[in-house]
């Protein structure tokens, strides 16, 4: 039997697809739009970014033998951006390494939200790409967490590629994988719980949604919990139930960066 997917599902009464050489129009125009905020600047500044770009420099030197006494220590990850920066660095300097790594770190993110949305609604969702770029330029970009940033982009696309896996493109998903890893653990461990809690929920029957949905809640407070013996923190009531907690918990704190003001949008 063949699974029903949103794809399926008839269009609405009036709506028209559009021609493949507007959506072609389209995608370049939101493409050139999304990295003109990483090159009107001299510098691309973006917090911690900086000092990715010192770290890039310094390997430099250090594999040029200029920084006697040092040595490069050998990691998987939390590498990938900086290896980024250091090829380009290189090549054309430290602010084209910024600004360059920055635009392609945004398209990598935008594109895969963007494919991720597609694949779950079965269409192309134009009208919240302007919502995926504010998002694209939200804390994380803003606070320069570079390598996770790129993890998170690069993890979105294997969310893509396994949606609904075809024999074809799967191997895809396995050097994406890797390359995600490079960059940061975290957000490929996240990609790996959302498809094994998406293959529970599409093997259960669909009155039984809600007990998948509460076990997984239910998982997360007890790893939150075995998070927090081994690594200690200290909350209080209004971290709780203060505003920033209710950003947090609504992600709206991804736009909220420079003042109440930001708070409106």
């Amino acid at each position: 039997m063949k699974q029903f997917t949103y794809a399926d599902a008839p269009r609405a009464k009036g709506s028209r697809p559009l021609s493949p050489l507007a959506e072609a129009m389209i995608v370049v125009t939101v493409a050139v739009a999304l990295v003109i905020p990483c090159f009107w600047l001299p510098r691309l500044l973006a917090g911690d970014l900086q000092s990715h770009t010192y770290n890039a420099w310094l390997a430099t030197q250090v594999e040029q033998g200029s920084a006697v006494g040092l040595t490069l220590g050998r990691q998987v990850t939390n590498v990938l951006g900086d290896w980024c920066l250091q090829w380009i660095l290189n090549h054309a300097g430290p602010a084209a390494a910024e600004q360059i790594t920055g635009a392609v770190a945004v398209e990598i993110f935008f594109w895969g939200a963007f494919a991720l949305a597609a694949a779950v609604a079965g269409k192309r969702c134009w009208v919240i790409a302007p919502s995926l770029g504010m998002l694209a330029y939200g804390l994380i970009f803003q606070l320069g967490f570079l390598n996770f940033y790129l993890s998170m982009g690069l993890s979105l696309w294997v969310l893509v590629i396994l949606w609904r896996p075809r024999g074809r493109w799967m191997w895809v998903a396995a050097p994406v994988a890797v390359m995600a890893l490079l960059a940061h653990a975290l957000p490929v461990l996240w990609a790996g719980v959302s498809l094994a809690y998406l293959q529970v929920l599409r093997r259960v029957p669909k009155s039984s949604g809600l007990y998948v949905f509460l076990a997984g809640v239910g998982l997360e407070v007890l790893g939150q919990a075995v998070l927090f013996h081994f690594v200690p923190a200290r909350w209080s009531l209004g971290d709780i139930l203060g505003l920033e907690a209710a950003l947090g918990v609504t992600g709206a704190e991804q736009l909220w960066l420079f003042g109440l003001k930001y708070l409106i949008p």
